[in-house]
């Protein structure tokens, strides 16, 4: 397992088990039921991610979950664009989806 994989995991189980705990961090409007309820399915995306890429270990598998984070990076730019009340959370997300994009397709 390599750091890309662990940081991976470590974020999707505390947007899993804490979704309060990262989106707290992020200046904005409340969390809403519904935005946690988001926040733990991509938590889970993340465990799947992390277990494919450490289950399969392929080159088209990394670039499969990269095109994951990439899409999700490029629907939270989406968000961000029409949505003041959540633009600072979207963008933040986009960011971070960003990072693991460039990483899984540099791995």
């Amino acid at each position: 397992m390599n750091t890309l994989e662990v940081v991976r995991g470590g974020y999707g189980l505390c947007q899993l088990t804490a979704p309060r705990f990262l989106a707290g961090r992020v200046p904005g409007a409340p969390l809403t039921p519904g935005a946690v309820v988001v926040i733990r399915i991509l938590g889970a995306r993340q465990i799947v991610q992390m277990l494919a890429t450490v289950c399969v270990h392929s080159t088209w598998v990394r670039r499969l979950s990269g095109g994951v984070d990439l899409l999700h990076a490029l629907s939270m730019v989406g968000v961000g664009l029409v949505s003041n009340k959540h633009r600072r959370a979207a963008t933040a997300d986009a960011a971070v989806a960003t990072l693991f994009a460039v990483s899984e397709f540099c791995a």
